[in-house]
């Protein structure tokens, strides 16, 4: 014979199966919208916008190389006019030393 308690306990336990339910219902959908979001992503970035901004960096980054390598030349020869007055230098003050 059921009881008011059975009757609690499979109601409780229906109760309990329907949250579950629920809970698998909504992580379902949730990989869902994530699988969504990640193909929404991943078009994003290979389409007309990302292909110009992966340019525009690509520029970017070759105007900055450009400069760095003139800015290392001129520092090269910079470099190497200093050289080239400091052999001077020394040659002449070779030739007065060995003139006196």
């Amino acid at each position: 014979m059921k009881t008011k308690n059975d009757d609690e306990k499979l109601h409780h336990n229906y109760l309990k199966r329907a949250r579950i339910e629920w809970v698998l219902e909504d992580i379902t959908r949730l990989k869902h919208e994530q699988r969504e979001l990640l193909d929404l992503a991943r078009e994003g970035w290979q389409g007309q916008q990302a292909n110009s901004f992966h340019l525009e960096l690509e520029e970017s980054a070759e105007q900055e190389f450009n400069a760095l390598k003139n800015a290392s030349q001129k520092i090269k020869e910079e470099l190497e006019e200093e050289k080239q007055k400091l052999t001077r230098a020394q040659q002449e003050g070779l030739k007065l030393d060995g003139e006196n």
